[in-house]
């Protein structure tokens, strides 16, 4: 009996270690050994949704393939809070959450689903009033860090999005984001906390301890090149900013360049492939924006390629790299598991284009050999020893793993 009581006082002082002017718990870290994925509400139902929808959205995702695939979140985004009460606790909307918070996050967990909810590191939210409701706003969790937190662990939340809005003009976001941290662990259930300060404290430097995922970039847009006067990007300029902080990344830390676009109807469905696998490659966290009971099959089976996610979710988790990108043409290149090696042949123009790898843009030893491999999407064969060189249509990609060599440990490439 002595034992286990010391076993358990071990194991709350690893919790808690307490300072000279009171108790500041330690971060719990849940574990996120490979990015992220699942599900959110943003963009595809925007504020327009309600109890009902959720559930059919946790329908869906255990029924549709989904889940089975390794989507396992589900995150309610903006627009589900219409204040707070006079003891500071939050206020949901009960028009539209008539069951309260808990009973929808115990629905999703009986889906075998984690539940994921929002909040801002300001005094608002994004979508900020209520124009339905009197003009009030949707209060964000300044100077209610720990209380919110609280809330979140006793309705059972798994997943914590905190985005950079409604913030001063003074506020640090590494001291935010470090209140949010400390926040979670004091309620002493493991939640996964998302950084949204849209890369403007360079977050990719300091949030690694902080938080499991962080945003590069401001929110990425539902189109292909689009850009927006406030900042917003379209998917193929997300590519970039992963290329940019591509080292930042790795197992327990992600870099977030924001939602799948995929299946909310305006990629093609050469574009989806081409955004999965650049997020693939770049071990981006996974998770959709699509309405799920309108997304069509195609893009349905793009979400769910069992090899393409594979690639993402890669054990070894090191985030690829962008090795050339030269009239419109890209290579990407990310170290898997076992010597393989996954391969992105990437084209931004608007036409077909039959892009090549050389070797040594592989990083490998002079006088290797390339083993065999395929092509994911379309299954091909790479026979081994064969150069990479594949017909990419406009605006799509190829994505190949090869590798290694029979009877070598690494792969191998031609001298």
């Amino acid at each position: 009996m002595v034992d286990r009581l010391r076993l358990a006082l071990l194991a709350v002082t690893a919790l808690f270690t307490v300072t000279a002017t009171g108790a500041a718990a330690q971060p719990l870290d849940p574990p996120a050994p490979t990015p992220p994925m699942g599900w959110s509400t943003w963009y595809g139902l925007r504020c327009g949704f309600a109890e009902t929808d959720i559930r059919e959205m946790a329908d869906r995702i255990a029924a549709n393939g989904l889940k089975a695939a390794g989507y396992d979140h589900l995150n309610i985004d903006d627009c589900w809070v219409t204040g707070r009460a006079h003891d500071g606790t939050l206020v949901v909307d009960a028009k539209r959450f008539p069951g309260g918070v808990k009973a929808i996050g115990d629905y999703i967990h009986a889906k075998g689903l984690k539940f994921g909810l929002y909040t801002s590191a300001g005094t608002t939210t994004c979508q900020r009033e209520l124009q339905a409701d009197g003009g009030r706003l949707r209060v964000g969790s300044r100077g209610h860090e720990a209380q919110d937190m609280r809330q979140f662990a006793a309705w059972g939340a798994d997943f914590v999005k905190v985005d950079w809005c409604g913030r001063y003009d003074t506020q640090d976001s590494r001291s935010s984001y470090e209140t949010f941290r400390d926040a979670i662990a004091a309620t002493g259930r493991p939640m996964l906390l998302s950084i949204c300060e849209w890369g403007y404290g360079k977050p990719w430097l300091w949030a690694r301890g902080v938080g499991q995922m962080w945003r590069i970039a401001m929110d990425s847009l539902n189109c292909w090149a689009c850009t927006a006067d406030w900042g917003a990007i379209g998917v193929v300029h997300t590519f970039d900013k992963l290329a940019e902080v591509a080292a930042s990344g790795g197992t327990g830390g992600w870099n977030d360049p924001d939602n799948l676009m995929i299946g909310n109807g305006v990629l093609s469905l050469d574009e989806e492939r081409a955004q999965m696998s650049v997020y693939a490659a770049a071990a981006a966290p996974l998770i959709i924006a699509a309405d799920l009971r309108t997304i069509r099959p195609a893009s349905l089976a793009v979400l769910t390629n069992r090899a393409v996610i594979a690639v993402n979710q890669d054990p070894l988790g090191k985030p690829g790299r962008r090795v050339r990108q030269e009239d419109g043409e890209e290579v990407w290149v990310r170290e898997l598991s076992g010597g393989r090696r996954a391969i992105v042949l990437f084209n931004r123009n608007a036409e077909p284009r039959r892009i090549k790898l050389n070797w040594m843009e592989l990083d490998l030893t002079p006088g290797t050999r390339l083993g065999a491999g395929r092509e994911l999407w379309s299954g091909e064969a790479v026979p081994e020893a064969e150069s990479v060189g594949r017909r990419v249509a406009a605006h799509g990609a190829a994505l190949l793993v090869v590798g290694p060599a029979k009877g070598g440990s690494e792969i191998r490439a031609p001298i």
